[in-house]
């Protein structure tokens, strides 16, 4: 059981790398103002819905496979090391967004790496639980 929770654990941690990566095509987009959306901007859309929806549905069946099993979750506090990196690119991201509002590759670079480890922060503390 233990080997089933962690191969979709790991399937999850796949999803959100999906969903973060798929904000790294944003600055490559050709946006008009008075233009419709280029379809790069769908496929992109749906790239990190897709990949949030499917890690975040993941995270449930896991939660559900780990209380099927019966065992008590596992207390190591091992995922609390990942609080460092993700206030550090919070911190980095409203500092961009402040000061280089004109830097879209900067901001896209920045929000991607704090929702990434956001999602690793979660993978962590699932997997290290089990």
């Amino acid at each position: 059981m233990k080997r089933k929770i962690l191969m979709v654990n790991n399937m999850s941690v796949i999803s959100f790398f999906w969903s973060s990566a798929g904000l790294l095509g944003i600055p490559f987009l050709k946006l008009e103002v008075d233009e419709a959306l280029p379809p790069g901007a769908f496929v992109i859309a749906a790239l990190f819905w897709s990949g949030l929806l499917l890690g975040i549905l993941f995270q449930i069946i896991v939660a559900v496979m780990q209380k099927k099993s019966g065992q008590p979750p596992k207390k190591t506090h091992r995922e609390r090391r990942m609080l460092i990196p993700i206030a550090i690119l919070l911190i980095a991201f409203v500092l961009i967004l402040c000061f280089w509002k004109s830097s879209l590759l900067c901001t896209v670079i920045t929000l991607a790496l704090l929702l990434f480890s956001i999602e690793i922060y979660f993978y962590l503390k699932r997997r290290y639980s089990v």
